[in-house]
């Protein structure tokens, strides 16, 4: 890296340095042609004198009267010359001064130039250091929100992989190859290589196969023995018999293929979009692979959309504190850097989060033309999540059809967990939090669905070895607030009942301005007591443009959109 940069501003330097001299040296040599040709002048000039002066000394040879003449003429002549000798000096003197001059005045354009380029080659270099700066403080507020912990993240499936391969891309390339070898390296694959009389069907791929070669015969591959589940293969007529065993067996095939077909389809894109129900990790999935990224020395900006204002692209050059030059010029200043992240072969990558949870007006329209824009940068990759239900109805006509790209859509909520995974993922919680005690098959299967409610489930049985054998979401929901209750009675109870009481009454269940809780008597101190007790609320910067300033408020919010619906219910029931 560091001598990338050394080789790039060295080659800069000195190409500014050539372009800089040469109209020096340009002006030095016409100067040095000039004099050159008065010298010549003054030479033909003495010479003629000199012949004039032959010329009359050989005419008074006979007129000696007129010799003191001549003399005192040849000594006219030489005042003369000295007085333009003089003159000469006087005007080279005049010259040099000028040509110094010259010389300072593109010095001094050079350095400028030379500076200029240096504050924004800095510039370049440091987007990573500010984007990754910027991705890591996102996930702290996320830890603080309860909703990530880094300690207890697990891999319940292949969801983590897919976006694995999105992040490698085409370094993973001999992994796929390998992996699709893998599947016809045996005595099955020979008697298909054999077998089948299908030319478009390849059964091996070349180790220097492209991506797109990757994907078009993983494809193919699939389809392939997908038809035998349809008889619709016909196998050479030698091979008959074994025809009837690759149709008993194709639903395996059929996985394995399926998943690199996943894997191929992801690592040919740049853009991903992230769905599934609330609470199923979307954002803790994100996190990690953010963490994984930085690490990787990759470019990232980690957006929480609840948090976007205004026009996307001058929200991320707000929120990196870039100079307000390359906002002026961000196609430029984009260029720039897509061309940085070529030479280093590296990526952008932005990730915007929970997309669902900004309903202010044309929000839509912006996130389209915003992937539209980023689409244009071949170094740029986007990430985008949102809730199942909000993606059908709401997002997906702004997020597919409006998109100029190819997209690949991958639901966390039909990934199916192995019980080796849910065990897994229990075993790390009940560790984390000093659990003994045992929970069934069926208990196990509801929390491994949400993981906010698991990390709520276990906040309840911390340092408890009872054991459960069927969950109520309500109850759960219902021990969670007391247990919080328990160090924060004074004035947790105030605060949940006057959040639940202002969001019925104003008809708004998204968020609720601090400003107004003030206002009923609620001081900041228990506001900010209750945001850092647990998962329960969280509060957050909200901008507003207005018609003369940006104003801003602080808001606070329900952490977990199903503990506001028990909180509501629960405030309902009661009052």
């Amino acid at each position: 890296m560091k001598k990338i940069k050394a080789i790039m501003f060295l080659g800069l330097v000195v190409a500014l340095l050539v372009i800089g001299f040469s109209p020096i040296s340009e002006a030095a040599s016409i100067e040095g042609k000039r004099e050159k040709a008065t010298i010549q002048k003054q030479n033909v000039e003495e010479q003629d004198t000199e012949e004039i002066a032959c010329s009359s000394e050989g005419e008074n040879i006979i007129e000696n009267e007129k010799e003191q003449n001549f003399i005192s003429t040849q000594n006219m002549s030489s005042a003369t010359e000295n007085e333009c000798t003089e003159g000469a000096s006087f005007s080279r003197i005049i010259n040099l001064l000028s040509n110094f001059s010259d010389i300072i005045q593109n010095i001094w354009w050079l350095i400028t130039l030379v500076v200029a380029i240096f504050v924004l080659m800095n510039s370049l270099f440091s987007i990573r250091k500010k984007a990754n700066k910027y991705t890591g403080e996102q996930v702290k507020k996320l830890i603080q929100d309860g909703k990530y912990i880094p300690g207890v993240f697990v891999e319940l499936n292949n969801s983590k992989e897919v976006l694995r391969y999105f992040v490698y891309g085409k370094k993973w390339r001999k992994r796929l190859i390998k992996n699709f070898n893998y599947v016809y390296d045996n005595s099955y694959g020979e008697i298909l290589k054999k077998a089948c009389d299908n030319q478009n069907v390849c059964f091996r791929l070349n180790r220097m196969a492209s991506t797109k070669k990757i994907l078009e015969t993983v494809n193919s591959a699939y389809e392939f023995h997908n038809n035998f589940r349809n008889s619709g293969i016909e196998f050479k007529q030698d091979y008959k018999e074994s025809q009837i065993l690759f149709e008993i067996i194709q639903y395996p095939y059929n996985e394995i293929l399926g998943s690199l077909l996943k894997y191929s389809k992801v690592a040919n894109g740049k853009y991903l979009i992230l769905t599934g129900s609330a609470g199923n990790g979307k954002t803790n999935l994100l996190c990690s692979i953010s963490e994984l990224l930085v690490n990787l020395k990759q470019t990232t900006i980690f957006l929480n959309a609840r948090e976007i204002e205004g026009d996307i692209l001058d929200f991320i050059f707000d929120e990196l504190g870039l100079p307000d030059l390359y906002k002026k010029h961000k196609e430029i200043y984009l260029y720039l850097v897509n061309l940085l992240l070529t030479v280093q072969n590296k990526f952008l990558f932005i990730i915007v989060d929970a997309i669902n949870e900004n309903d202010s007006d044309g929000f839509g329209n912006q996130i389209s033309a915003f992937i539209n824009k980023i689409a244009d940068y071949s170094r740029a990759k986007i990430v985008v999540s949102c809730r199942n239900e909000y993606y059908k109805e709401r997002f997906r006509k702004y997020l597919v059809e409006k998109v100029n790209i190819p997209v690949f859509e991958f639901d966390l909520k039909e990934q199916h967990y192995t019980s080796t995974a849910i065990n897994r993922i229990i075993k790390t919680y009940s560790n984390h939090f000093n659990y003994s005690g045992n929970i069934s098959l069926a208990v196990k299967s509801v929390l491994s669905e949400q993981l906010l409610l698991l990390r709520i489930f276990f906040e309840v049985n911390k340092d408890s070895n009872a054991d459960v054998y069927s969950i109520r979401k309500h109850e759960i929901f219902a021990q969670y607030i007391e247990k919080l209750k328990q160090n924060n009675r004074e004035y947790l109870e105030t605060v949940l009942d006057t959040v639940t009481d202002f969001m019925i009454h104003s008809d708004n269940y998204d968020e609720i301005s601090i400003t107004d809780l003030e206002k009923t008597g609620i001081t900041s101190g228990d506001i900010r007591k209750t945001v850092n007790s647990g998962i329960l609320l969280s509060k957050k910067l909200v901008f507003h443009e207005g018609t003369i300033a940006r104003n801003e408020k602080e808001v606070v919010y329900f952490v977990f959109d199903e503990m506001r619906d028990y909180c509501l219910a629960r405030q309902i029931v009661f009052k």
